[in-house]
């Protein structure tokens, strides 16, 4: 999946990570506090993730939920977090794996809900344990800052960081104390928050597990694994994990409940071709975005643009973008562009896929949707950099891949497009063996493998859980 130089980088940080997890405050190794921001600046150091602006937000929020409340201990079996409040598409993952547990032994919530209710209590706790542990995190930070060539102003936002994550952690603990469960599931392990809480589950003998967002697109997106247990969606992601060394013991294969199989034929198109102005007669290339942190969507788009244009009018370009993608300069791109349509960002994956006959991506799970679809995936790369799931399937389902929209464009104009000669000149079976090799189970079956994972853990935690599930 990745070459050996990446994989090497990799082990490299996984190193650095575990080196630094030996400082430990509040029962959470210090890289868990900010290896969200050391990982963006890395790849990136001119980037500007975070802002000073954007971290004395965080405190003043914060601070806005510092109120004293009395809480009643309940207790759930399973608490289960996705990693972004604001993402649909986590909100989605865990909507059908919710529906197979019982409710009443099942706590969902945003993430922010474990720190919605901070006491001056942890503030207090808070600053006790920065004073008291001054020099180790002055010694912490020295370890994390040699030979990173960090700016004054990045150094200043990760300590700002620290400090805020201490803080919450502090509010988390007493809610994981409150709740109490067996096990808790969360969309994601290396995301900001969901970091905090499952290191903070782990030190209070929790069982934790974290899903897999999406396609595997940097190796440190998912490794080193904080929690205990990995649900990964097939063997080509459990054949990363392994090639990293993560101990196979802790990876189990359960797909992806968002994922659904099924055939765009057995539905009826919706009215978004009449809400759009989208040609009833003329076939669609649907390009999905990925919101990716540099250029790479934007060229893309351009580049499928340039191609458009100097086609015949049989086709027409229908763009998604991402749902966390600033959509004005897309809508300022294509306003003027015949045959060249976006989106709402209200319309479903399902939904953009029935209006779709071949779909065009550059390394999205999208093409997982599409090919559960019956839609012909081909993807376009400017950047001639393969990985991740395109380097899957180019290996492993012979996807066609080209350099630029002129090129994909052209090819198009060479092919007389019918159903028939798409499963032949796209190889449709063969991404559709591969698409359920990289997701073994989905929809309602993925959601059942999830709760067996989740009873088996708590059994393990609760031996009397074997004989409540019983009756």
């Amino acid at each position: 999946m990745f070459a050996p130089d990446v994989l090497k980088i990799l082990q490299k940080k996984i190193q650095q990570e575990k080196e630094l997890n030996e400082f430990t405050f509040n029962g959470i190794g210090f890289a868990n506090f900010i290896f969200n921001t050391v990982d963006k600046y890395e790849m990136n150091p001119q980037a500007k993730y975070f802002s000073f602006s954007s971290e004395i937000k965080t405190w003043l929020w914060l601070f806005s939920k510092i109120r004293f409340k009395k809480s009643k201990k309940i207790q759930k079996d399973f608490l289960l977090v996705p990693s972004d409040d604001q993402d649909f598409r986590m909100m989605q993952l865990f909507e059908p794996i919710i529906k197979e547990l019982d409710l009443s032994q099942t706590e969902m919530g945003p993430i922010n809900d474990s720190f919605r209710s901070l006491l001056p209590s942890d503030f207090l706790q808070c600053v006790f344990v920065a004073i008291s542990n001054t020099n180790k995190i002055i010694r912490a930070f020295r370890v994390l800052f040699n030979g990173r060539g960090f700016s004054v102003s990045q150094k200043t936002i990760l300590v700002s960081q620290f400090y805020a994550n201490l803080l919450v952690s502090f509010a988390m603990l007493r809610y994981i104390k409150l709740l109490h469960p067996k096990v808790v599931l969360v969309g994601l392990d290396r995301h900001r928050y969901p970091a905090l809480l499952v290191s903070l589950a782990n030190s209070q003998h929790i069982g934790t597990a974290t899903l897999v967002h999406g396609s595997i697109f940097y190796p440190s997106q998912f490794v080193p694994l904080i929690a205990k247990d990995c649900l990964c969606w097939g063997s080509i992601q459990a054949g990363f994990f392994e090639s990293t060394g993560v101990d196979m013991s802790r990876i189990r294969i359960v797909g992806n409940p968002r994922f659904t199989f099924y055939k765009k034929t057995d539905l009826p198109v919706p009215d978004i071709k009449r809400k759009h102005g989208i040609d009833d007669q003329k076939k669609i290339i649907l390009h999905a975005s990925q919101n990716l942190k540099d250029n790479t969507d934007m060229v893309m788009i351009q580049s499928l643009l340039k191609g458009i244009k100097k086609i015949n009018t049989e086709w027409q370009l229908v763009i998604r973008l991402h749902p966390s993608q600033n959509r004005k300069p897309f809508i300022d791109l294509v306003k003027d562009v015949p045959s060249v349509f976006l989106l709402e960002k209200e319309t479903s994956v399902q939904d953009s896929l029935l209006l779709a006959d071949a779909a065009v991506i550059f390394n999205s799970t999208f093409s997982i949707d599409a090919i559960f679809a019956g839609v012909p995936v081909v993807l376009l790369n400017p950047s001639g950099e393969i990985f991740g799931l395109a380097k899957d399937l180019i290996e492993n389902a012979d996807t066609k891949v080209f350099r630029n929209g002129d090129e994909f464009c052209d090819f198009l104009e060479t092919i007389d497009f019918t159903r028939k000669q798409a499963n032949e000149v796209f190889d449709l079976e063969g991404q559709e063996a591969f698409a359920k090799q990289y997701c073994r189970f989905a929809g309602k079956e993925s959601a059942i493998e999830i709760k067996k994972y989740l009873e088996e853990s708590a059994m393990k935690e609760d031996p009397l859980q074997l004989f409540k599930l019983a009756s």
